[in-house]
């Protein structure tokens, strides 16, 4: 928890405080939308700290958007690997491990203007891969994991992004081995390899919405 975050631990960065963020309904796990006010709550209540400090703080949490890349005419999700060095992908808690998420912090500059929150993270998102035109994107819920040092001082906001494209490409090393797979071939594979806990959490609520959505076109 000590280690250093090359660089980044002086980035100013969005937090709330854990008795803001859970002020209506404390949840473990994963939670649809529509039972819980998070995202209202971070655009209330948010304020700004030092990420080094924050990591060490489990008074707050860090709103991550967690974005979720599919394609749901062919029924596929992006998926890839976390870089495994240190100058690639710093968090060595989260290294080679495998995901479905991409996105990050939101820093103090994405206050300028508009919803900070709303802002940075879509700036993360076209920060590490090609985000193709003409995306839809909606939150669809909020994970937590509170069993690990990384889940207690972070609470991630899932969110859809769709697209039609076939095939989607990093624009940061720390996203290695992306593919789009099909939602099948990705349930096989997270029996299989080291994914990390949030992708393992988000991948039936991804899969739901999904059906979902083929069961309406």
């Amino acid at each position: 928890m000590n280690e250093k975050l090359s660089g980044k631990d002086d980035q100013t960065i969005m937090v709330v405080r854990k008795d803001r963020l859970f002020e209506k309904k404390y949840f473990q796990g994963y939670l649809p939308c529509d039972e819980t006010n998070i995202k209202e709550q971070i655009d209330k209540h948010h304020e700004w700290m030092r990420r080094g400090d924050a990591e060490t703080n489990e008074h707050y949490k860090q709103p991550i958007g967690y974005h979720v890349i599919v394609n749901p005419a062919e029924q596929t999700v992006l998926v890839f690997q976390r870089a495994k060095k240190d100058k690639e992908y710093f968090e060595k808690r989260l290294q080679g491990k495998w995901a479905i998420g991409v996105g990050g912090h939101v820093e103090k500059f994405d206050a300028r203007d508009g919803n900070p929150y709303d802002r940075g993270a879509l700036r993360e998102v076209k920060e590490e891969i090609f985000l193709p035109e003409n995306v839809k994107h909606r939150i669809i819920g909020y994970i937590n994991n509170d069993s690990n040092s990384v889940g207690r001082v972070h609470i991630g906001v899932l969110t859809v992004i769709e697209t039609d494209a076939s095939e989607i490409k990093a624009r940061e090393p720390e996203i290695q081995n992306a593919n789009m797979l099909r939602i099948t071939e990705l349930v096989k594979m997270s029996e299989e390899r080291d994914f990390e806990e949030w992708s393992r959490i988000a991948i039936l609520p991804i899969l739901e919405y999904l059906s979902q959505d083929s069961l309406s076109t």
